[in-house]
This record gives structure tokens, C-alpha cells and sequence, in this order.
């Protein structure tokens, strides 16, 4: 997995592509989820996994304004942290 790959995925994301998104969401969700359960403490794993949707449904919402001055994942755990 490279950056620049990420950011491609984006960038079609960004453009409506579903597939792209949802290529992006296979390969963050892990990195999100544990981020969740670390940064909330001991959470439930329905209301972790509800919280990871919430933050790529955000995403996607986003995925137009996104500029790659950081990583997708770095973006992805910001959302994160906002919405939990």
C-alpha cells in the first residue's frame, strides 16, 4: 500500500467512485476501529463498530475536500477524533 495509491483511491472517491471508497474503507477500517477502542477506552464492539461507519460515512460526505497535505489514514483518525 503507497500513499500515492491512497490518495488515487481518493481522488475517485472524491469523483463518486463507490469501488474506490470502498477499497479505502477495507484497508482503513482496522486502523480506525482500533483507534476508536483506544481512544474511547474499554468500548463496546457495536458501538465501536458504529462509530467507524459514522466516520467513513464522513468521509465520503468529504471526500471532495480533501487535499493530500497528510496521509488518508492520518485524515481518516481525525474525523475519528472528531466524532467520537
Amino acid at each position: 500500500m503507497s500513499v500515492s495509491d491512497d490518495e488515487q483511491l481518493m481522488q475517485a472517491a472524491a469523483q463518486g467512485d463507490r469501488e474506490a471508497f470502498g477499497t479505502l474503507v477495507e484497508r482503513h477500517h482496522p486502523g480506525v476501529l482500533r483507534f476508536v477502542h483506544r481512544f474511547l477506552g474499554i468500548v463496546d464492539g457495536h458501538t465501536a463498530e458504529d462509530l467507524a461507519q459514522d466516520v467513513f460515512l464522513a468521509a465520503w460526505k468529504a471526500a471532495p475536500s480533501f487535499r493530500p497535505r497528510a496521509k488518508v489514514l492520518t485524515w481518516l483518525l481525525r474525523i475519528t477524533t472528531n466524532i467520537c
